[in-house]
């Protein structure tokens, strides 16, 4: 049994008891009585679908493995660079979050990936991609649901 199944099915056990977990939460004394479970239980549904997809995503390629005869195993060499570029992109976004706050460092962030995995010739598209999410995200987070992040030096993002 291969790792990736495994971890699967402690997904989806791990997604089973967050909806538990979940669902035994006390109702709110004000406002609506099940508003406190709905992101725990959007979550849950999350885990437990990632698992399950996982899981079949598993075995499917483990079918597709017997059948083709397998000449060599590893990465590729574009993948690994692709690997320690994202994880170190992932270390200078943590890093620059609270310093030049959430929407700058966000949309250097997605940039940088697009850039990584798509090359040069997508960047406009990119470009586009990461402000347009860091902002709705921003606005989601600061307006919708009260959570404020980090704001850049500027002050209003």
């Amino acid at each position: 049994m291969s790792l990736s199944v495994i971890l699967s099915f402690l997904l989806t056990v791990l997604g089973i008891a967050y909806a538990v977990a979940t669902y035994l939460l006390s109702n709110a004394a004000l406002g609506r009585a099940h508003e406190p479970k709905i992101f725990p239980a959007i979550l849950a549904f999350c885990l437990v679908v990632s698992g399950i997809c996982l899981f079949i995503k598993e075995l499917k390629a483990h079918r597709l493995a017997k059948k083709e005869d397998s000449t060599g195993g590893g990465i590729s060499k574009q993948y690994a660079i692709q690997m320690l570029l994202t994880m170190v992109n992932a270390l200078f976004y943590t890093l620059s979050f609270a310093k030049i706050g959430y929407v700058f460092s966000t949309v250097i962030f997605l940039i940088l990936q697009f850039l990584i995995f798509g090359g040069v010739k997508n960047l406009k598209y990119g470009v586009v991609v990461a402000i347009v999410f860091a902002l709705i995200i921003f606005y989601i987070f600061n307006n919708l649901l009260g959570i404020i992040l980090p704001r850049s030096a500027l002050g209003f993002i």
